[in-house]
């Protein structure tokens, strides 16, 4: 009976942690949907410091730091996330971002490949996030950006 209470207690403990995270990434969200830039990175600082091995909190502190326009301490970001053990691969996109913004293409098109390399059967959002990259870049590449949309549009078809 102890043991079933033990787990059913670990079981609701696991429940309303994983809820707690879907409200404080939902809270961070809603910030940097409305430019609130310094509560989402506030949140973030906490996520990068108790979870240090999940990429996608560097990623999402780099992209507010791109966002202001601070392409050091987003490359610095970006580059942390890819120490990291889980979805490292989102910050090549950040850093892909970054070439892009500085005009080496090289750079920023093998760091989109290795963005895409094990991009998961649903995840069109990464190809989406490429082609915006380089209609939005300095000198924007319409072709590629359309490239990479077709690839997102064959990923959700094939889902």
């Amino acid at each position: 009976m102890n043991k079933k209470i033990t787990l059913s207690l670990a079981l609701l403990s696991f429940i309303f942690s994983a809820n707690a995270q879907d409200s404080v990434n939902d809270e961070i969200d809603n910030a940097i949907k409305y430019g609130r830039y310094d509560v989402a990175k506030k949140e973030l600082y906490k996520l990068v410091r108790s979870q240090p091995t999940q990429g996608k909190h560097f990623y999402r502190l780099g992209l507010i730091h791109l966002n202001e326009n601070n392409q050091d301490s987003a490359s610095y970001y970006f580059k942390q996330g890819l120490r990291g053990v889980k979805n490292v691969d989102i910050n090549n996109l950040g850093l892909g971002k970054i070439g892009l913004l500085t005009q080496k293409d090289k750079e920023a098109k093998s760091k989109f490949n290795a963005a895409t390399l094990n991009i998961g059967p649903k995840d069109y959002q990464t190809y989406l996030d490429i082609a915006h990259a380089y209609t939005y870049a300095p000198k924007p590449d319409f072709d590629l950006a359309l490239e990479f949309v077709n690839k997102a549009l064959f990923l959700e078809l094939e889902a």
